[in-house]
């Protein structure tokens, strides 16, 4: 290849990075080569560690930046008595779950007090199992016994209260023995 050719070529590579069209001295070949730039021109940039992910990079201001903001992969919350926090300026990566729980009905929450949001209709007693009372009889010549295992106050979504007694019944001849478990429940005022 001719030197001439040479030197139209490096002109031409030189003028088509500057966008120019005018001639090019090969002496000035050095400084305008110098004056092109090697890549985006980052110096108006204005994002910060602070706007970029943690562990990724980017150039701004003519700097390599290593991002900051916290990366919060996929989580389930459940919910507990202490606030939880996604604190603000973190990315989140995945979804957050709050766990939800099909006991929060208004009759698991005592009256007058609300848990997240739902509101209690279930009167102020409280529930009582085990109770350690029980009677015993006899039944044509047959040993029989019950024991009330709970009691609970209720109260209906119309407004009526009621109490549900639950008993186990057991009957006991001289060559068996059987049981039954039953609920008994009584309305009153």
């Amino acid at each position: 290849m001719e030197l001439k050719t040479l030197f139209q070529r490096i002109a031409a590579a030189i003028r088509e990075k500057e966008g120019s069209t005018g001639a090019i001295r090969a002496a000035a070949f050095p400084e305008r080569i110098s004056a092109i730039s090697a890549g985006t021109d980052t110096s108006d940039a204005t994002a910060a560690a602070g706007d970029i992910l943690s562990g990724k990079t980017a150039y701004a201001g003519g700097e390599k930046l290593t991002g900051a903001i916290a990366v919060q992969a996929a989580q389930t919350i459940t919910p507990g008595a202490a606030q939880q926090v996604i604190p603000a300026g973190i990315y989140l990566a995945g979804p957050q779950t709050v766990q939800g729980d099909e006991n929060l009905s208004p009759e698991n929450i005592r009256k007058g007090s609300t848990l997240f949001g739902v509101e209690g209709s279930s009167i102020e007693w409280k529930d009582y199992t085990d109770i350690k009372g029980s009677a015993f009889t006899t039944i044509n010549g047959e040993f029989a016994s019950f024991y009330i295992t709970g009691f609970r106050p209720m109260e209906n979504e119309d407004g009526t209260k009621k109490i549900q007694i639950s008993v186990l019944l057991i009957l006991q001849t001289k060559s068996a023995e059987s049981s039954k478990q039953a609920d008994i429940y009584v309305e009153y005022v």
